[in-house]
């Protein structure tokens, strides 16, 4: 096989998985682990300064048929206790009562479904359960979620003169190429 043979069968295979593929009998599942999916936050402090960071220990599923790719489900629960940040005293600090509270609260849980033009689902963050919408965008071989939520709205108001009303938090997975 020819170099501009392989990359015409790659090209087709990211076309067939930009464009929806052919019509599936069902839905494809893909896990949502730390292997090939990131989940990222990103808040700021005093309004100016980055405050990132991720989780190391999660789990959970995005089901989906390629021949209808504005349809999917996605179930995510994740270990707050495996908030990984650059700083360890901002990390102690945002899993503290005051945010995350990871004594009472340990897990964070999202379920929602696709409706165009993103997901519609709840968010359970600090004990308390609210509609979340994410945002989405599919590239060749990736899944990238998106929403900004505020942090009020979730019980989380420790600090507000420090800490920005609000957080942005990201989720990335790997799609796997059509068999």
């Amino acid at each position: 096989m020819t170099g501009t043979q392989t990359h015409r069968q790659w090209m087709l295979a990211a076309c067939v998985l930009m464009a929806g593929g052919p019509a599936s009998a069902e839905p494809r599942v893909i896990d949502l682990d730390p292997a090939q999916t990131q989940i990222l936050f990103l808040a700021w402090a005093f309004g100016i300064l980055p405050v990132q960071g991720s989780f190391a220990r999660f789990h959970g599923t995005l089901s989906y048929d390629p021949s209808q790719p504005g349809l999917c489900d996605v179930t995510i629960s994740l270990d707050v206790a495996s908030l990984v940040m650059d700083d360890k005293d901002t990390r102690v600090f945002v899993i503290s009562p005051e945010f995350l509270n990871v004594v009472d609260w340990p897990d964070i849980t999202y379920q929602g479904t696709c409706q165009q033009p993103g997901i519609a689902g709840e968010l359970r963050l600090h004990g308390v359960t609210r509609v979340l919408g994410l945002s989405v965008k599919r590239e060749a071989g990736r899944f990238n979620a998106e929403a900004t939520l505020r942090r009020a709205d979730w019980g989380m108001t420790g600090h507000p003169m420090l800490v920005g009303p609000y957080v942005h938090i990201r989720i990335s997975a790997d799609l796997p190429l059509p068999p």
